[in-house]
């Protein structure tokens, strides 16, 4: 692993890399292959962070904001913007993880709310979905689930 900055450089806060042999050197997408790999074979991860004294990692931020799905950019702000609009929704974060085949990313929310139990939790998650993913297009709902947290972290 290691980190660099936008020219490539390294650097000790940045975009993680990482090369290994279990790392794969590209997506196949309608025959082309569209790599996120440097020419010294590391893949560049899209985390963006830094590694303290002790060698403890820590991602701050992504390298991309938007979300791809299918095809369609999905802006995560958008999404939390709807979130935060529910009544019992104190704060929001959003991000892209992939689905099963690696083919798509898919929205996710991590949610702050004072709700407790696992019933409740569970009746929010499904309360949540169906407020937001009815303000957006099909492509845009928040099909990789809902996490609660007790807060949202923040720089």
């Amino acid at each position: 692993m290691r980190i660099i900055d936008d020219d490539g450089n390294d650097a000790k806060t940045g975009e993680f890399i990482i090369r290994g042999p279990n790392i794969m050197q590209g997506y196949v997408s309608s025959g082309k292959v569209d790599s996120p790999m440097t020419t010294d074979g590391f893949m560049k991860t899209g985390d963006i962070g830094y590694v303290d004294e002790d060698g403890y990692l820590f991602i701050v931020d992504r390298a991309k904001e938007m979300i791809k799905v299918k095809g369609q950019q999905v802006a995560p702000a958008e999404l939390e913007a709807i979130l935060i609009t529910h009544p019992l929704v104190n704060d929001a974060a959003v991000c892209g993880v992939y689905n099963d085949h690696g083919t798509s990313e898919m929205p996710v929310a991590y949610i702050a709310t004072a709700v407790e139990g696992h019933q409740e939790q569970q009746r929010l998650k499904e309360d949540i979905l169906a407020h937001t993913n009815s303000k957006v297009a099909r492509y845009k709902q928040i099909t990789g689930g809902i996490h609660i947290l007790e807060a949202i972290p923040r720089k």
